[in-house]
């Protein structure tokens, strides 16, 4: 076939196009919905910050603030936007009064609201907070508001509400992503999260002066990599109940411990749960999980678990069926875009099979005199140094070298990576370091992986590089690197944009713009020649006629990507 010629899913090339354009349409529905589905299932966030306003629980679900009984039942319900909010809320503190104050990270502000008329009250704006940052909030019994600012390792002070100006607290021993804070027996208690700890603090107007803390890391109940935590709440027992998430900051476990620092239980919440917030109200804790959707109530006498009910409870219901449905609508969307694409793979394959068949029932030729006899083999490999006369075309060294040596360069930077990583974590990491050994020897895993997967991809392409093409009176030579050989006429070597083929060996012979490796003489006078008596295909037509081939370089390229991705995977939940 010649290079002019289309290659279509059969012989039908009026059905091939239409089958061809349905093709494309699926995919691109597939993909519309996958997208469509994903938006709306973003919109059910599911619970969130909570805090105690009077007898009643305060908490941020979606768009929307509801005043809950402990037992359920909606109170109020406050649309965030009539606050003046997005849903955007990093958190929020009920006060005595009645009023609540409200922190959001865009627009950096703190307000005091009154839900019943939706006034509020701006305390600090953009120009005295920066934009972007999470922050905690905790109103003291002496009216001074204290604000951590989480991604600036600090804590500022507000003394008087009335006239906010907010000042950093000189910390002895430093805070890293301080999150929840808490008062309790006259100190500032806070969740130092990436030092592994609570700490608690003696603080005056200019100074926070650690007196003790609590080291989570170690809790022999705790489940792998949960050593960051994020928030915590005492009840009336003397414990401090503590949310510690994995490497990732989800599906974290609930801890207990003493004051002293001892470690005591864990709450067994439901699988899957995933608490980001809570708080000890009337006798129990009340803990936030927006990936189920849910808010689970634990009996601080026996720590059984329960599902928030009354009618909040059934909110919530509702709101997981819904967002459960356009979780169904996106897998859909995923797999029938996957199932398409393998359809799309299989015809054209099968295709390929077809039109390659009759091609191979070729002519072969013997010599200077042309023998015909038909086959249906491919022609065989002999040692290149037996055949004479064979005219071997070298590529133009200024074209070819620079993209040898590029290879050579990145696959000695890939072989030195993990070398430099680990000298740097040994002897160059700051003392004060917050990587955890997980998330070291996870960072090590991924490297590794992908050292495994490009390092072959780069090393075959780099033996690609030294395949060459030869001629010798009407037929063509095909050389690997390791010296084999086969001789074809040019009728039956398969080419792409890039490449020529047959059976296992590949010779490149252009890059992927179209410009040639070899001399222009060379290039318009003998290989343009050739290759426009090829059988000519595209490249996922070519990649597949290498698979079917078993060329080393089309196997890793279709396996190593692939399993590189399933061991990311894995390594990620392992983390």
């Amino acid at each position: 076939m010649g290079a002019g010629k289309r290659l279509g899913f059969g012989a039908d090339s009026h059905r091939n196009n239409l089958l061809a354009l349905l093709l494309i349409l699926l995919v691109f529905a597939a993909l519309g919905l996958r997208f469509w589905a994903e938006h709306h299932k973003s919109l059910y966030g599911g619970p969130q910050q909570i805090t105690q306003l009077g007898d009643a629980l305060l908490i941020n679900n979606g768009d929307a603030l509801y005043r809950i009984s402990p037992s359920g039942e909606i109170l109020s319900r406050h649309d965030l936007s009539q606050l003046g909010y997005a849903n955007n809320l990093t958190d929020l503190h009920g006060l005595p009064d009645g009023s609540v104050l409200l922190a959001s990270s865009r627009p950096s502000t703190v307000r005091q609201c009154r839900l019943e008329t939706s006034d509020c009250d701006t305390l600090l704006d953009p120009g005295q907070l920066p934009e972007g940052r999470a922050y905690k909030l905790l109103h003291g019994p002496d009216g001074t508001l204290m604000i951590a600012d989480t991604s600036g390792h600090r804590i500022l002070r507000v003394q008087d509400l009335r006239n906010p100006e907010p000042t950093p607290l000189d910390i002895t021993a430093g805070l890293r992503f301080p999150n929840q804070l808490s008062w309790h027996n006259g100190q500032l208690w806070v969740a130092d999260t990436n030092h592994h700890r609570l700490s608690a603090y003696h603080v005056n107007e200019v100074r926070g002066e650690m007196l003790g803390s609590i080291e989570v890391i170690g809790h022999p109940d705790a489940r792998r990599t949960r050593i960051w935590p994020t928030a915590f709440a005492f009840d009336e027992r003397g414990r401090v109940w503590v949310i510690v998430a994995n490497n990732l900051l989800r599906d974290a476990d609930v801890l207990a411990y003493s004051l002293e620092g001892r470690a005591l239980t864990r709450i067994e919440l439901p699988e899957g749960a995933d608490p980001v917030f809570m708080t000890h109200h009337q006798g129990a804790l009340f803990i936030t999980d927006p990936t189920r959707m849910t808010v689970h109530q634990v009996d601080m006498n026996d720590l059984r678990v329960s599902a928030l009910g009354g009618q909040f409870g059934t909110l919530l219901d509702e709101l997981r069926t819904q967002r459960d449905h356009y979780a169904t609508l996106s897998h859909i969307g995923l797999w029938s875009l996957a199932g398409i694409l393998v359809l799309g793979l299989l015809l054209a394959s099968g295709s390929l099979r077809e039109r390659l068949s009759k091609q191979w029932q070729a002519t072969m030729g013997t010599g200077s005199k042309q023998h015909p006899h038909l086959s249906n083999r491919i022609a065989p490999l002999v040692n290149a140094d037996r055949l004479s006369g064979v005219s071997w075309l070298e590529p133009d060294p200024k074209r070819m070298r620079p993209l040898q040596w590029a290879l050579y360069a990145g696959m000695a930077c890939i072989l030195l990576a993990p070398a430099l990583i680990i000298a740097t974590q040994v002897y160059w990491a700051p003392e004060d370091a917050d990587a955890s050994p997980y998330t070291f020897r996870g960072l090590m895993a991924m490297l590794l992986v992908l050292v495994a997967v490009i390092l072959p991809l780069m090393w075959q392409a780099s033996l690609l590089l030294k395949s060459r093409i030869g001629i010798r009176g009407g037929l063509l030579y095909l050389r690997d690197h390791r010296g084999r050989a086969i001789q074809i006429p040019a009728e039956v070597a398969v080419s792409s944009p890039m490449h020529i083929s047959h059976g296992p060996i590949t010779v490149v012979l252009f890059d992927g713009r179209g410009k040639s490796y070899y001399d222009e003489e060379t290039t318009e006078n003998t290989l343009k020649p050739i290759v426009a008596r090829t059988h000519h295909l595209g490249h996922i037509n070519f990649w597949l006629y290498q698979l079917k081939q078993r060329q080393t370089a089309a196997i890793l390229a279709a396996v190593l990507p692939l399993s590189g991705v399933l061991a990311l995977y894995a390594i990620l939940k392992w983390l």
